[in-house]
């Protein structure tokens, strides 16, 4: 199967008339089906989403669009998403980004506490339904738009559930 190029995702919608931005979330997963899916999946939230099928875009990506919240597979080539995490959690910049693995191989009590001991907010394993995946989203970026210092993002509103 050929490799697709890195796909950014942004909502259309005219947000002229908000005066703080809309939350960002970069989503890391080497398969493009799982990227279109979660991308499908969070349509009509007030969110700004952006999908890479690797570690090191998503780094790149990091750095230059800083997201609110990563949401990331565990099981990628080269860079796996542990490592990524390791690497956001030890940035200064990225200190209180939140990390939710999303995974269905690493799937076991064990993987999960592993996963919560390196600091991610979450640990979602696949398959997920749409519902839970944007409840719990919500959930973490709620907490988030709490966190000292991040006074410029928006909460996220009820949105399409």
């Amino acid at each position: 199967m050929a490799k697709s190029e890195p796909e950014s995702r942004t909502d259309s919608r005219d947000t002229s008339d908000m005066p703080e931005r809309c939350p960002r979330i970069l989503v890391v997963d080497d398969i493009q089906d799982n990227l279109d899916l979660i991308a499908d999946t969070f349509t009509g939230e007030p969110w700004d989403v952006r999908t890479t099928d690797n570690a090191k875009d998503a780094w790149a990506q990091m750095k230059r669009w800083q997201p609110d919240l990563v949401l990331l597979d565990i099981h990628m080539p080269e860079f796996n998403g542990h490592h990524l995490c390791t690497a956001i959690r030890l940035k200064p910049e990225f200190d209180g980004v939140p990390v939710v693995f999303l995974t269905a191989e690493r799937t076991s009590k064990k993987d999960i506490e592993r996963g919560l001991a390196m600091g991610a907010a979450d640990y979602l394993c696949k398959p997920i339904d749409g519902a839970t995946l944007r409840e719990r989203v919500r959930s973490v970026l709620e907490g988030h738009a709490r966190t000292p210092g991040r006074s410029d993002m928006r909460p996220p509103q009820g949105g399409a559930r």
